[in-house]
């Protein structure tokens, strides 16, 4: 992903030296990698860029593709967020579930911290990312 991200500044950098042509090529690849990745929010940021490269270019009609797809991806993502959050709303209040995940962590682990507690998790890895990270990383 992160060669991804690196295609996405290269291009947007191009398009503000005004290389049209050059922004669009390093767009175009950074999108692919988002795509091939399932990185939707990836994706419609590619997208939306490559809408605005496009209007400079007077090529309205591709421009008008990019944003229409780049609009339906966000719709997705945000109508994913909004789940995400009710579902959360309705969980117990944090006390009681951080209460519930370390029972559920005990009976799983095969030894006893003995109230020490582990200094990683991987299921706490994306519980603790930012909303867009979320939406980067899919977590």
């Amino acid at each position: 992903m992160q060669a991804a991200v690196i295609y996405s500044n290269l291009g947007w950098t191009y398009s503000l030296l005004g290389q049209k042509e050059q922004a669009i090529k390093y767009c175009e690849q950074g999108l692919r990698i988002f795509q091939e990745l399932e990185k939707r929010a990836g994706e419609g940021m590619m997208r939306n860029y490559l809408g605005d490269i496009y209007v400079d270019l007077g090529q309205h009609n591709k421009a008008l593709e990019h944003y229409e797809q780049a609009l339906h991806i966000f719709e997705e993502l945000v109508g994913q967020l909004a789940i995400g959050l009710q579902i959360r709303k309705a969980a117990p209040e944090p006390a009681k579930r951080r209460r519930r995940a370390r029972s559920r962590r005990r009976r799983r682990l095969p030894f006893q911290t003995n109230g020490v507690g582990l200094l990683f998790h991987p299921s706490t890895v994306c519980s603790n990312q930012s909303m867009t990270s979320w939406a980067f990383l899919g977590c």
